[in-house]
């Protein structure tokens, strides 16, 4: 029978912050939507430049995302589960990378540009660099092992997406599904499969990518944004 680490008060504190901090991510969106707080998320884009847009499809994940969010959070809080090395190792850094996608609509809806920028880097750093630095211990894990499923996997499909949303520059040649297919490589940090993703400063057209925008909610059949606007 095979021991179960049992968390202590602090790591219990931590557990409920994640949990805090994911449901933060979540409603953030729903609420301002709902609300019409501000400008919505396709606003922020249509009135900014081409550095703070991203393709529509891009946001086709994130309705999986945040399932896989919830699905984290409340896994790691259940008095069942015990405090293994990942759960330890990435609860606070992911705590940051989910109150920044949680704030980021509120940025987006006062149109501050450049706060939107930084929060996506902030957000973006704070969760790949736990992800690579614990690739050793991740790719022991088995295939269907429950912090891969639960922990790694949810985690690294996040700083995919923001590895896509994160450069700064200007894309005007449209080369976001190439940024998709390199942000690939962080989430294979999930599937013990690879080192994990850099983010390509220097593409060779010499614009590298734009920020992308979290939804403000599901997408429609037709694959664009359900936040109120035409």
């Amino acid at each position: 029978m095979s021991s179960i680490v049992r968390p202590t008060p602090a790591q219990r504190t931590r557990r409920l912050v994640v949990l805090a901090a994911a449901v933060f991510a979540v409603v953030a969106p729903i609420v301002q939507n709902l609300a019409g707080l501000g400008l919505t998320q396709a606003e922020f884009a249509a009135d900014g430049n081409s550095t703070l847009r991203v393709a529509g499809y891009a946001f086709s994940i994130w309705g999986l995302l945040y399932l896989g969010i919830l699905a984290y959070a409340v896994r790691q809080v259940l008095p069942q589960t015990g405090e293994s090395t990942l759960i330890n190792r990435l609860g606070w850094p992911s705590v940051v990378t989910l109150f920044g996608i949680g704030f980021w609509i509120i940025v987006a809806a006062m149109n501050l540009k450049a706060a939107s920028v930084i929060i996506i880097f902030a957000s973006l750093i704070a969760l790949l660099v736990p992800l690579l630095a614990f690739g050793g211990t991740i790719r022991t894990l088995g295939r269907f092992d429950r912090d891969r499923m639960l922990t790694v996997w949810p985690l690294a499909g996040l700083a995919g997406w923001l590895t896509v949303a994160a450069p700064p520059e200007p894309d005007h040649h449209g080369d976001g599904l190439q940024r998709l297919a390199d942000s690939a490589d962080a989430y294979r940090v999930g599937r013990g499969g690879g080192r994990g993703h850099r983010p390509d400063r220097n593409r060779g057209d010499g614009a590298p990518a734009d920020p992308g925008l979290p939804p403000a909610g599901l997408l429609g059949s037709s694959g664009r944004l359900c936040s109120g606007t035409a």
